[in-house]
């Protein structure tokens, strides 16, 4: 029997994989209902999460700050009043942004499994050999890691960029693209957990075969960063990304971690 062959695993086959993977997911509307998990969930946790930090500075600041009621002094309970609703103000937009952090932070570990789906179905149409289920604990604390992981080294990067461009400020355009290329080594490290941990691959075996196939996963790291670039609208694509993951790892052929 002939096999379908692979793909050669380089740069453009990276640079196509997230497109492809969005392709793969629009044509497809029996997975519609997986690929919308993350933006639901996030959804509910940013409506959540929200409120309860809105509740909480609001009344800690209410506690801190109390209304002015100085009898006779008119102007300075004006002001007071003004402060205070600056600040509400201020407290309201710190919350609301950090419940966005928040959403799209914890959205794609919680939805592991939905995002595995998607990677099962494309690796049946890809013919792909099947990998044994794991529980959703097992999934969530695994993309979970992966995703702290991904973010501190990804911080740290970042910070020793901006480091070197405040000491060096002719470095500044060497140096802003280089942070775009490590924030999108980030994104690729982060959608590639769900094939590749679908297969056993450990982190540390993750992380050598990054380096094992720079090229194709430089390829993908752009392209994916360009695809999730508008905020919120990421969470609509993050399956797309997860998609082109997998076709990234089948081109690869990569089985399981010995």
């Amino acid at each position: 029997m002939n096999q379908r062959p692979r793909p050669q695993a380089n740069f453009w086959t990276g640079l196509a994989a997230p497109w492809l993977g969005l392709a793969f997911v629009v044509g497809r509307p029996a997975i519609w209902p997986l690929a919308l998990v993350p933006a639901v969930l996030a959804c509910i946790l940013f409506v959540s999460s929200g409120w309860l930090f809105v509740h909480l500075s609001l009344g800690w600041l209410a506690a801190a700050l109390p209304e002015s009621h100085t009898p006779g002094n008119t102007a300075g309970v004006v002001a007071w009043s003004a402060l205070r609703g600056a600040l509400d103000v201020l407290v309201v937009a710190v919350s609301i942004v950090a419940a966005a952090l928040v959403s799209l932070t914890l959205a794609g570990p919680l939805s592991a499994k939905p995002l595995e789906g998607l990677v099962r179905a494309r690796d049946r149409e890809a013919s792909a050999p099947p990998y044994p289920e794991s529980a959703w604990t097992a999934s969530v604390a695994r993309a979970l890691g992966a995703a702290v992981l991904g973010l501190v080294v990804g911080l740290i990067a970042s910070a020793v960029v901006g480091v070197l461009g405040f000491a060096f400020p002719p470095a500044a355009l060497i140096l802003s693209p280089l942070s775009w290329l490590i924030s999108s080594y980030v994104v690729a490290w982060n959608l590639f957990d769900y094939p590749l941990g679908l297969r056993g691959v450990t982190l540390g075996s993750r992380a050598r075969w990054m380096v094992g196939h720079v090229g194709l996963v430089t390829g993908f790291g752009l392209s994916t960063s360009v695809l999730l670039l508008v905020p919120g609208v990421c969470l609509l694509l993050l399956p797309a990304g997860v998609v082109g993951a997998a076709i990234v790892v089948e081109a690869a052929e990569v089985g399981p971690a010995p």
